[in-house]
């Protein structure tokens, strides 16, 4: 089976029922996504960024969308999800971050629990295209993945990278 192809099965409707929507299986929930959500108004406010347009790559089901909106009313928010079946039920643009153009740059840039799940090439070419996607100055707000975490079921395929490398080299796996 092809990478491309595996993709496309792992992210599809079982996934998502299992790892997201089923409330006694789900990795994370409404409440905790609010929360991340008020984090990311309240950081990009204390820098004192003001943000126009906001591109949320790798979405997934869209748990931050609705409180970023209304935390950030005046901003422009962009879906970019590489699911097809999420795309498919609740409209996002369909496409991945390593691939992605935009015709005007963005100010906030979120890509929340995506990198470690691309190959190593494809986070590269993700991490190369944010400095093309955001304004001069962007706002890129990440998560480095430590040693540390726990890794649940629903982290088959993730790739643990050295976050500290993540520096003019890229990252390494």
């Amino acid at each position: 089976m092809s990478v491309a192809a595996d993709r496309r099965t792992r992210f599809d409707r079982a996934y998502y029922q299992r790892y997201y929507f089923d409330p006694h299986t789900a990795v994370a929930s409404r409440s905790e996504m609010r929360a991340r959500a008020r984090l990311i108004a309240a950081l990009v406010a204390h820098m004192g960024l003001p943000v126009r347009r906001i591109l949320e790559a790798g979405c997934g089901t869209g748990m931050l969308r609705t409180e970023l909106r209304r935390l950030l009313p005046r901003a422009h928010y962009v879906a970019l999800e590489s699911s097809e079946y999420l795309c498919r039920r609740y409209g996002y643009l369909h496409g991945r971050i390593e691939e992605y153009r935009a015709r005007a740059p963005f100010d906030l840039l979120i890509c929340y629990d995506v990198l470690q799940y691309l190959p190593g090439a494809a986070a590269e070419r993700a991490l190369a295209n944010f400095g093309r996607l955001c304004r001069a100055g962007p706002g890129v707000l990440g998560a480095a993945w430590r040693a540390t975490d726990a890794l649940g079921p629903g982290d088959a395929g993730f790739t643990a990278r050295v976050a500290r490398a993540w520096g003019d080299r890229g990252p390494t796996e």
